[in-house]
């Protein structure tokens, strides 16, 4: 009988966890499992199990293995789910991971001890998804480097649909609220992204006028990023934002959230989805690299003027070379 309660509390407690902000859980499973209040209230309770069958519709609709519902994940099974909702014509199963993973984010808002910490080698969703020109090329890059056309298309076939890109930027939003974010960026970070425009304009798959209104949000880009560096916070939320710059470089997107009573990871994979975890030994483990790699990188927020002006000058010059085709970009492969 103590196994049972204590499942059914594992069972409870993760359900509320799950529960979007705002959702009262027992109306949820009433609609749900067809079942009365009262045949809800008994199973969270513990007086009635919940059958296989209930689980299951419970597990498939918040998008949950059985494992992590009863908390039964082997200490050598690290459990990772790779979050792909295609924004290129999305589906309703699509949409449905994408709202998940903005209610995810949403929890940060309520913890004001709620961190976000990452390294990164690519411009971060808090940053770009407000700039079409930039959203549209990631999209377009991850459909023409994992082959979700049936045909090579250009970067003017590509449109972002409306309800996707607005729930990436209440995604991005909703990181914002983070009491407290730090950003380290790998200091090639811009020189990547320049090389893979370049790249694109000799195949004619992005035309010289559309590289020039990328290239203008870029700029816009970097003016948003100094003024976070020069205030230390983000302008809309006004939460605090650390910048940091290596000169280590790194392969992909490092990130945790870390609240009292969250702790998740995330690993960018195929460009714009995440790996996410919610096992401890990972998520200790990517804390500890990420504050090992902090320790030996420049700050540049609310402090390092000298750094900073120097970086920014540099990706600016960088990101300028866009017009130029006779610019060797390989001088700003020296580091920081």
């Amino acid at each position: 009988m103590s196994f049972i309660l204590s499942l059914h509390e594992m069972i409870a407690q993760m359900l509320k966890e799950k529960m979007p902000s705002g959702t009262n859980l027992t109306e949820f499973l009433t609609g749900l499992l067809s079942l009365s209040k009262a045949a809800v209230y008994r199973r969270l309770d513990g007086k009635v199990s919940f059958t296989f069958n209930e689980m299951a519709v419970i597990a498939q609709a918040m998008n949950l293995s059985l494992d992590e519902m009863i908390g039964n994940i082997p200490e050598q099974c690290h459990l990772l789910k790779l979050k792909i909702a295609s924004s290129w014509n999305p589906s309703e199963t699509d949409y449905r991971l994408m709202e998940q993973s903005v209610n995810a984010m949403r929890w940060l808002k309520q913890h004001p001890d709620s961190r976000v910490e990452g390294a990164i080698n690519l411009i971060p969703d808090s940053l770009y998804t407000p700039y079409e020109n930039i959203s549209r090329y990631y999209l377009f890059k991850w459909i023409y480097q994992y082959g979700y056309a049936q045909k090579i298309i250009a970067y003017k076939d590509v449109e972002m649909e409306p309800k996707a890109h607005l729930l990436q930027l209440e995604y991005s939003k909703a990181l914002r609220e983070a009491s407290s974010t730090s950003l380290i960026f790998d200091y090639l970070t811009f020189y990547y992204l320049v090389n893979d425009l370049k790249y694109f304009l000799s195949f004619e798959l992005i035309t010289r006028e559309e590289i020039n209104l990328i290239q203008k949000d870029l700029l816009l880009i970097l003016d948003d990023l100094e003024w976070f560096c020069i205030h230390g916070k983000f302008k809309d939320s006004e939460q605090k934002l650390f910048i940091y710059i290596s000169n280590i470089n790194f392969d992909t997107n490092y990130c945790y959230v870390d609240t009292n009573k969250l702790h998740l990871t995330m690993i960018r994979a195929c460009l714009l989805h995440n790996l996410v975890s919610r096992v401890e030994e990972t998520f200790d483990q990517v804390k500890d690299w990420v504050q090992s790699l902090k320790r030996s990188s420049t700050l540049i927020s609310e402090t390092g003027e000298r750094s900073r002006i120097l970086f920014f000058n540099k990706q600016r010059a960088l990101i300028k070379s866009l017009n130029d085709p006779d610019t060797n970009i390989e001088e700003f492969l020296l580091g920081f």
